[in-house]
């Protein structure tokens, strides 16, 4: 109290002298707030100053590179100056500087235009905290499945994280989202459940096995702030860093056995039943085609299930014409079909050979091997068989190789009927080559679409692995349906801004969804059902977009 009656005092005794406010210096000083590691560094500069004394914002510098400031506001502390000609003005900007590991620094002055003067602040030392570890924060990794594991095989990598309080996550590393050796099936799969006073979040990650080897995730470590509302409702973030880590995972894919593999193993894991039956009539002529259905059943992994190459079984090779196309197999009520082609080259076929199919038992390590039972068919003579003509869906069109005239005897009687074809042929070669031209144009454009049309399947699986960053994965979003809608031609230019887009259909589908999203703000691990609703909700929207 004395002292502020003391600053009082001074500042009447300089009024009453007659200074001019005008000519009383500006001053700043700096504060660093408290921080941590792998978090921003957050700033505030106070400047004293008189309001005719401007602040050039765009001067502000540290160590001789620009400093980027945000205006705060201004304050009167002093009152009025000088014969009220001028007021004392307090104006606070923030800044923020890129992170730094724990320990002690020397933030250098801070320097700044004031009126006609560069001013400049003194150094501050600050401190870097280090993050805690405790029990409001747990972290664990594993595999859900027991090994050992196979190439081909699936491998679902789980995360559990727990919380009792709310947790603003400013670090993530969650390396089992993406296993080095294994290509990722999916998005990962989001559960919240209860257990007691904690929230316990699960994060599923379903991969498969590339490649033989011992394969290491590393370390995994999440840190953030508890955060939650004070009496007015307002944020109210602890100034603690937390963190949890789980320690690294290793996983032994195991190559296939090499003794006791069948020729038609080609990589089916479990135990597996095959059922082959004729389509049609099986009295066909030589180069007619006949057609066979295979029905799979059992259980193990169906998508590791193919059709084994009958060129290389016995009673196929030189006797039958096969497609150069494998046939692709489609899941049905719980079992996978195959329909195969194949044309008799020879006459006097009276059998289709047994089939020979083969799978590996990961639980009993063992191969298991079925055949099938030949079928009894008549092939009487006929035309040569015909090459099964290839699946040409989707391709540009072919275009006709051009013939070119070999040279002919020219006399006076024909040289100027000659001269008309030269004239015709000239023009025609003219056409194909533009033909020509077209078709590679045509066929670059397609290419193009296709590369094109992947571009927003990316981003929209980015934006579902970023959801734990609810600003980032919303960004995505946005961006991977604004990209959809251009892709597919719902909108003839790329779109910006949802704002931009109709209000029906599809594209006002997308604006409404976007625009809601924009609406909202998401904090921390208590808005993951929320976001996991918005991903849904946009994922959705993005498959019904079509090309």
């Amino acid at each position: 109290m004395i002292m502020k009656t003391l600053a009082h005092t001074l500042l009447l005794l300089l009024l009453t002298l007659g200074l001019d406010a005008a000519d009383m210096p500006a001053r700043i000083s700096v504060q660093i707030a408290a921080t941590f590691q792998n978090s921003p560094i957050v700033g505030m500069i106070a400047i004293t100053r008189t309001n005719s004394q401007m602040v050039d914002e765009s001067s502000f510098s540290i160590d001789g590179k620009p400093l980027s400031v945000k205006k705060i506001g201004d304050s009167e502390p002093a009152g009025k100056a000088a014969n009220d000609a001028d007021t004392l003005i307090l104006s606070k900007y923030s800044f923020e500087m890129p992170a730094k590991p724990r320990g002690l620094y020397l933030l250098s002055p801070v320097k700044v235009k004031v009126g006609n003067s560069i001013i400049s602040s003194p150094a501050v030392t600050f401190e870097v905290a280090g993050s805690t570890s405790t029990n409001e924060l747990l972290l664990e990794a594993r595999v859900v499945e027991k090994g050992p594991f196979y190439p081909g095989q699936k491998v679902t990598f789980q995360y559990s994280i727990s919380f009792r309080n709310p947790i603003q996550l400013t670090k993530e590393k969650l390396p089992l989202l993406e296993f080095s050796g294994f290509r990722t099936v999916g998005a990962p799969k989001i559960d919240n459940l209860s257990q007691g006073d904690s929230t316990v979040q699960l994060i599923s990650q379903q991969a498969v096995a590339i490649d033989p080897g011992v394969f290491n995730s590393g370390p995994s470590n999440i840190e953030g702030y508890i955060f939650g509302q004070d009496i007015y409702g307002n944020k109210v973030v602890s100034q603690t860093m937390i963190e949890a880590d789980a320690p690294n995972v290793q996983v032994t894919v195991l190559p296939f056995p090499k003794e006791g593999m069948p020729p038609s193993f080609n990589g089916a894991l479990g135990v597996f039943y095959w059922k082959v039956r004729s389509v049609g009539s099986t009295n066909i002529t030589v180069g007619e085609k006949i057609t066979l259905e295979v029905t799979v059943s059992g259980s193990g992994d169906y998508d590791t299930v193919h059709f084994p190459d009958l060129s290389l079984q016995k009673g196929f090779k030189d006797v039958f014409r096969l497609s150069d196309l494998a046939p692709v197999g489609e899941m049905k009520d719980g079992q996978k079909r195959f329909t195969v082609n194949m044309r008799p080259i020879v006459s006097g076929i009276t059998l289709i050979p047994s089939i020979q199919f083969s799978s590996f038992d990961p639980i009993s390590k063992t191969y298991v091997v079925k055949q099938s039972d030949p079928i009894v068919i008549t092939v009487k003579p006929g035309k040569r068989a015909e090459i099964e003509p290839p699946n040409m869906d989707g391709m540009p069109p072919a275009v006709l190789p051009i013939e070119v005239q070999g040279n002919i005897m020219l006399g006076q009687d024909n040289s100027h009927a000659r001269h008309l074809q030269n004239i015709l042929l000239f023009y025609t070669v003219l056409f194909l080559a533009a033909a020509l031209a077209a078709q590679h144009l045509f066929k670059r454009m397609w290419l193009e679409s296709r590369a094109k049309s992947g571009k927003s399947r990316d981003i929209i699986l980015e934006a579902i692995k970023q959801k734990s960053d609810p600003g980032t994965c919303c960004k995505l979003l946005r961006k991977a349906l604004l990209l959809r809608l251009y892709e597919v031609g719902i909108t003839p230019t790329l779109v910006e801004h949802p704002e931009e887009l109709k209000t029906d259909g599809l594209e006002g589908d997308v604006r409404t969804l976007l625009l809601s999203i924009e609406e909202k703000r998401f904090t921390g691990l208590e808005t993951q059902i929320e976001i996991k609703e918005i991903i849904n909700d946009a994922t959705q929207l993005y498959y019904r977009m079509k090309g």
